[in-house]
């Protein structure tokens, strides 16, 4: 972040040496924010509870107690954020602009495998844009197309509907053509601080072995007080460059074998009257880079060497965010969705003859789907926003099988009562 932020301080503040750009717009906005939050249940979160996706399954002490049934209490300062913004940057028929933006979740090392956050800056936004009468350019750390920012949920949790509502910061070439109220969209893209899953964990070795970018591909639709939008999205990514087998692991052989997944989404906005309803769907393959369900696993195993292809785990989301618009003062609104594991397809998974569990890379082999309702209510005043949220979650977890399915499972839920302020200046 630190090279980011000075690369583009740097060139927004020696362009008017080497363009007629007029007047340089810089304005630095300020977003301190606490987060209290009391859960009935411990839920798959960051350490700080700022950002929560479902609740965990039953574990079971000797005496047949879940140990995860725990309530837990906390307040959470680090998602106050702070951002520079830079325009009016005119170079001929062309403006450009500049956005940088951070957040204090940022981790204790540096791969970004810890989870434990201790108020580092970590870097949400760093980008920069060029935009003439139909076209515009993105390039930077930017959020991927698969959140569309004008089609969202408002929720007070930080989750922003995860993992029903898939979500992720890359960075990315984007290009946009403008026909009136139609945008087509292209963006090639690579992974930093949203991961892919794989033998070693979250990294972004795997998209890097891949040898290929992600593309996406968008079409948006604005007619008045309406929003319609598609999506395609493809990546490659190779989980490993050698294997071992599971008696030897001195011996290496050298591999190849790398997964292909594809995500396609639609969304639609619009207001009646009052009302504000945004609502998502997504159909995919490998949704944890995104923070969605899904995931890929061992398809078949070469015993001798290790070597293995890969299957992808399918999932379907669907999201709708309602919010009542009238009273700038006090707005209601609700969040509800759904997000299921729809297993493997035509290819089979290979479960171990021993555990008869499988070498899956999600969020959790067990995991089948997850349902939330999360109702809340807002005011603003001044600069000053406070949100009180209900969130209540709940998730199905058995063992998958063969199919890449789970035929069996048991239900926990949780609940989280949410109160949220933050001011902006």
């Amino acid at each position: 972040m630190r090279v980011s932020m000075r690369f583009i301080t740097i060139l927004f503040f020696f362009l008017p040496l080497f363009f007629k750009t007029g007047a340089i717009t810089y304005r630095w906005r300020f977003w301190p924010r606490i987060d209290m939050a009391f859960d009935t249940r411990r839920s798959v979160c960051t350490d700080d509870g700022s950002t929560i996706l479902f609740p965990l399954p039953p574990d079971y002490d000797s005496n047949g107690n879940d140990i995860n049934a725990d309530e837990f209490f906390g307040l959470s300062p680090s998602v106050s954020k702070i951002s520079l913004k830079v325009s009016d940057v005119k170079v001929k028929g062309c403006e450009f602009g500049a956005y940088l933006e951070s957040d204090f979740t940022g981790v204790i090392d540096s791969t970004g495998t810890s989870t434990n956050t201790i108020g580092l800056l970590k870097m949400r936004y760093a980008f920069i844009t060029a935009k003439w009468a139909k076209t515009k350019l993105i390039i930077g750390n930017a959020l991927h197309p698969i959140y569309p920012e004008h089609c969202s949920p408002n929720t007070v949790n930080f989750n922003g509907g995860m993992p029903m509502a898939s979500y992720a910061r890359y960075p990315l070439i984007g290009g946009y053509r403008m026909w009136d109220k139609l945008t087509l969209g292209a963006t090639l893209y690579s992974e930093f601080l949203f991961q892919s899953l794989g033998p070693i964990g979250f990294s972004r070795t795997y998209i890097r072995r891949g040898l290929m970018p992600g593309i996406c591909l968008t079409a948006e639709w604005t007619p008045q007080d309406f929003i319609f939008g598609a999506l395609f999205n493809w990546w490659r990514i190779e989980p490993a460059n050698y294997t071992s087998p599971a008696s030897d692991a001195t011996k290496k052989y050298v591999t190849e074998a790398k997964v292909t997944s594809m995500i396609g989404s639609v969304w639609a906005g619009f207001k009646i009257g009052d009302l504000r309803i945004n609502n998502q769907v997504l159909y995919g393959q490998n949704g944890p880079a995104f923070d969605s369900l899904g995931g890929y696993a061992v398809s078949c195993l070469n015993e001798t060497t290790g070597a293995c292809t890969y299957t992808n785990i399918k999932f379907a989301s669907g999201w709708s965010d309602w919010e009542y618009t009238k009273h700038a003062t006090l707005t209601p609104g609700f969040f509800i969705g759904l997000s299921k594991s729809l297993g493997s397809g035509s290819k089979p998974v290979y479960l171990d003859p021993t555990t008869h569990k499988p070498t899956f890379y999600g969020f959790d082999d067990d995991l089948d789907q997850v349902f939330r309702f999360a109702p809340r209510i807002t005011t603003k005043f001044y600069d000053i926003f406070v949100g009180f949220e209900v969130d209540w979650s709940k998730a199905w977890f058995g063992a998958m099988d063969c199919c890449g399915k789970h035929p069996q499972t048991t239900a926990v839920s949780a609940i989280r009562f949410l109160l949220q302020t933050h001011a902006e200046f």
